[in-house]
């Protein structure tokens, strides 16, 4: 894989995006019908593990989580059950892969996610 990247680090031009959390995202979620006490816990869960991932020596800016996981159409009237499922099936095993060699990190901040009612 690293071969490939070069390959098209040698082609074409980059921009370095990285996600921001903030009001306009907030509203973007109640727009969806996301209450707002529950899109500042999803902006204040998903921060706070961007810190973590920054902050990893392993890890660093390139492997922030974004935005499009919430980009998707709610599924069901529930948003809470929405935002676990993408939390559990979707960025959770992602951290796994991220963090393989210490899996008990990566449920731990999986955990941290999880919105509790």
């Amino acid at each position: 894989m690293a071969v490939v990247d070069y390959a098209l680090r040698r082609r074409f031009a980059f921009i370095s995006m990285e996600p921001i959390f903030d009001d306009k995202f907030i509203h973007f979620l109640e727009q969806k019908g996301i209450e707002q006490s529950f899109a500042q816990f999803i902006v204040n869960a998903i921060t706070q593990l961007n810190r973590v991932i920054e902050h990893d020596p392993h890890l660093g800016k390139g492997f922030l989580i974004g935005h499009s996981y919430f980009s998707t159409a709610i599924q069901s009237k529930q948003p809470i059950a929405w935002y676990n499922q993408i939390i559990r099936y979707e960025i959770g095993p992602m951290l796994e892969a991220y963090w393989y060699d210490d899996m008990e990190q990566a449920h731990r901040e999986t955990e941290k996610l999880i919105f509790k009612e």
